[in-house]
Parts: structure tokens; C-alpha cells; sequence
């Protein structure tokens, strides 16, 4: 899915979380995902409701703080973005390069 992000292929990445949360609808990797490809869709309204129920759910996932951090970067609220990826680093490897990368950026 994260292939689909990176080509821009936002309805069929939509659509293959959409497949996988059939299967495993608790699967928090796919559901903080399902609100990235929301938000490339440009329904930004509906992303940010997403995220916040999958934030929720799963406090200590760092993905999903991280996706968070990305969908806040992108909205420019960059603060909040900043102390998203800082938890995406406490609850995650405190190495974790693609969370450094995304924060070292703002």
C-alpha cells in the first residue's frame, strides 16, 4: 500500500485497505493508511475524523502518529505535526529514519 502512496495511487491504495480492513478491521497500519489516501483524495475533513478515531484506538501505535504527523505537515499546522512525530518516536524505534526524515524537514 505504501507503493500506491508513493505512485500517487490513491483510489486503489483506498481500495486495497478497504480489502484488508474487511478481513482485520482492527488492523491499525491500515486504518491510519485508509486516512492518508483519503487526504490524496482531498477529502481532508474526512482523513482528519479518520486518523482521530484510529488515534483513539490505538494511542501507542507510532504509525499511526506518524501518518498524523504527515496529514498535520501537509494541512501546515506544523507544531502539531512536530509533536506528532515526536510521539511516533516515543512509542516507535527513537531511530526510526523515516520519522527523523519527516521531522528534520519541518
Amino acid at each position: 500500500m505504501l507503493g500506491l502512496y508513493d505512485e500517487k495511487s490513491y483510489k486503489a491504495g483506498l481500495a486495497n485497505c478497504e480489502q484488508v480492513l474487511r478481513k482485520h478491521p482492527d488492523h491499525a497500519e491500515s486504518l491510519s493508511l485508509k486516512a492518508l489516501f483519503l487526504q490524496g483524495l482531498k477529502r481532508n475533513n474526512e482523513a482528519f475524523a479518520w486518523i482521530k478515531v484510529v488515534l483513539m484506538k490505538n494511542m501507542t501505535n507510532f504509525t499511526v502518529w506518524h501518518v498524523y504527523g504527515m496529514l498535520n505537515r501537509h494541512m501546515k499546522d506544523y507544531d502539531m505535526a512536530r509533536k506528532c512525530y515526536i510521539n511516533a518516536l516515543k512509542w516507535g524505534k527513537a531511530d526510526n529514519e523515516n520519522v527523523l526524515r519527516d521531522l528534520s524537514n519541518l
